[in-house]
């Protein structure tokens, strides 16, 4: 995304780093959180609930880990992963997100262990979408 047209509660880029334990992140418009350009985002125990875009995006090559964290609501997905990010979700639970629960495309990587992903807001989407190359 163009910074000029996407904005996030939390806006992770140029390698920067952020570590979220314990909160809650919720944006009327806004990502929860956008992490781009080799950035960092660790977030533990963390609900990303009522969110106006994506709970959390990441693009080009950025890295996320999630542990523990709950989705709930969130306009559009849960978390998006696309060009080259790395996403690790460990007991998460995405629900009734708006399109898709989880979505990762254009050479992303996703790696799920002991989450729940249930139901979508759009009964034509899936929870979870892989899509290759556009």
């Amino acid at each position: 995304g163009d910074p000029a047209t996407v904005s996030g509660t939390f806006f992770l880029r140029n390698k920067s780093a952020c570590a979220l334990s314990g909160c809650s992140v919720r944006s009327t418009f806004a990502l929860g959180v956008w992490a781009a350009h080799s950035s960092q985002l660790s977030a533990s125990t963390t609900l990303f609930h009522d969110v106006g875009r994506s709970g959390v995006a990441m693009f080009n090559s950025s890295q996320v880990s999630l542990q523990g964290c709950k989705f709930l609501r969130c306009h559009v997905h849960g978390v998006c992963s696309r060009g080259d990010s790395v996403s690790v979700l460990q007991g998460c639970s995405v629900e009734d997100c708006g399109s898709r629960g989880l979505y990762v495309y254009e050479r992303a990587s996703m790696t799920l262990t002991g989450c729940r992903i249930t139901g979508t807001k759009d009964a034509t989407r899936a929870a979870l979408e892989a899509a290759g190359s556009r």
